[in-house]
């Protein structure tokens, strides 16, 4: 942990985007056994370190904090300033949910069973990285800026709410036979209609 503050602060005055190279630092720990270093060769002394399973378990933990921490941020900065935004970010939501199932009919692989391709059709909740984003005009002083933050985070509220919902509904109740249908339907045209 202390060497992750360590390339964040170098690269950061360097002028570089430390964050990216936390990120670019985090992969590459914890796939180190999966990298292979074909320019280095290793000893009995130096052998490539990775993560444990205690480690890894502290770094969970830390995710936890941090994402608890970043929705209870998210959800007192969120202002509903408009009721016509917070309708027109559900309806967004919605659309996101609809179009959903064509794009998971064109691109998971035939042989996936319809129960996961139903559930890759309702799991798709939006989150810290579009809220951070949203975030970003109303920093740089654009012209509504505010708007685009408080749509975002109205599309970041009902999707967690919708996913949530959806994925109970898809478990206990009929509507994964809906699902399926769509699901089957749209797969139907894409193989009669081969483009």
């Amino acid at each position: 942990l202390a060497f992750v503050f360590i390339v964040y602060g170098i690269v950061d005055s360097l002028g570089f985007s430390g964050a990216i190279a936390a990120l670019v630092f985090g992969y590459t720990i914890s796939n180190v056994s999966k990298i292979k270093f074909s320019l280095i060769r290793y000893s009995d002394r130096l052998q490539p370190v990775e993560l444990d399973n205690r480690e890894r378990g502290f770094f969970s933990e830390i995710s936890f904090l941090l994402k608890t921490f970043f929705f209870i941020y998210i959800g007192i900065s969120m202002q509903i300033s408009s009721a016509g935004l917070l309708l027109f970010g559900l309806l967004v939501t919605v659309a996101i949910y609809a179009l959903r199932i064509p794009v998971v009919s064109l691109t998971i692989p035939k042989n996936t069973p319809v129960g996961d391709a139903t559930l890759f059709s309702v799991i798709i909740p939006k989150g810290l990285a579009a809220a951070v984003l949203a975030s970003i005009p109303l920093q740089q002083g654009i012209v509504g800026g505010e708007n685009i933050q408080n749509l975002t985070y109205a599309v970041v509220l009902f999707s967690i709410i919708l996913t949530s919902i959806l994925i109970f509904l898809v478990d206990k109740t009929r509507v994964a036979g809906m699902y399926r249908l769509m699901l089957g339907k749209f797969r139907k045209s894409i193989i009669a209609n081969p483009q």
